[in-house]
């Protein structure tokens, strides 16, 4: 059976952002919310700042996400945004 495609809601939003801080990994997230793993990843890139949390993982922002996702929905690809130099070193990236 084809698993059904289900749009990020902005609660999903806010659970994947709780979740993602409170060092859950991809696939705890996607079962918790019932997505796909791959999804929560998608998710994830969507609502990344260019900042890194203290221990490495990507700032997750659900309001950045959400509103990029209505951008896209809308037809309205967002332009890309270029992640904040910090103290003159480019963000580390995963």
């Amino acid at each position: 059976m084809s698993e059904v495609k289900r749009a990020i809601t902005d609660a999903m939003r806010q659970r994947i952002y709780e979740m993602w801080i409170a060092g859950y990994k991809v696939a705890n997230i996607a079962a918790d919310i019932g997505v796909n793993a791959h999804t929560v990843k998608s998710e994830l890139e969507r609502g990344y700042t260019g900042d890194i949390y203290i221990g490495g993982r990507k700032v997750y922002d659900p309001d950045r996400a959400s509103a990029i996702a209505k951008m896209v929905k809308a037809g309205r690809p967002p332009v890309r945004i270029v992640p904040p130099v910090v103290l003159g070193k480019e963000p580390h990236h995963d």
